[in-house]
């Protein structure tokens, strides 16, 4: 749990926007329906990984969960809205002019859709990272004094020793 496994899990989620991107791009250049359902299966496999890495990143950072719904809210509107017309369409095109025309489209709508859920998800990777460095800075700072208390420790014994000893 912690920032370590949000970050992880909300790369992951990133991998999955880019898979359903790149499932798009094969769906709108597949000729044939079986193409366009085997590019469809693989949408719908980056959907279902985006899910489960944002469960996974909201169970490892519950005080941050309302910033990771909004990253999951960026990447459902795009999935409700141009990316799914885009969908849509390219699962019926089949025709070199049909895809050309959903390539367009992707290009209007959904790619820019996509990027906004990148851009949301930076932006709460950046508050874990943040979070991360500090809890590393606080670590260092205790091993640093463990260490000089230690060595001070150390440094009276042997001088009580060798006063005893002499």
């Amino acid at each position: 749990e912690g920032p370590d496994v949000a970050i992880l899990a909300m790369a992951r989620a990133n991998r999955m926007v880019v898979s359903y991107q790149a499932a798009l791009y094969e769906n709108i250049v597949a000729s044939t329906a079986e193409a366009n359902a085997t590019a469809r299966g693989h949408a719908n496999d980056a959907v279902a990984g985006f899910a489960e890495q944002i469960a996974i990143a909201k169970k490892a950072a519950p005080d941050s969960a309302t910033d990771i719904d909004g990253v999951a809210r960026k990447f459902d509107a795009a999935l409700s809205g141009a990316c799914g017309e885009v969908t849509r369409q390219a699962s019926s095109a089949t025709t070199a002019d049909d895809n050309a025309k959903v390539a367009q489209l992707m290009n209007q709508g959904c790619y820019n859709g996509i990027q906004d859920a990148f851009a949301a998800n930076a932006e709460v990777n950046k508050r874990f990272v943040a979070t991360k460095d500090q809890q590393n800075q606080l670590v260092s700072s205790i091993a640093l004094w463990t260490s000089r208390i230690s060595l001070i420790g150390l440094t009276l014994v042997t001088t009580a020793i060798l006063v005893l000893a002499f």
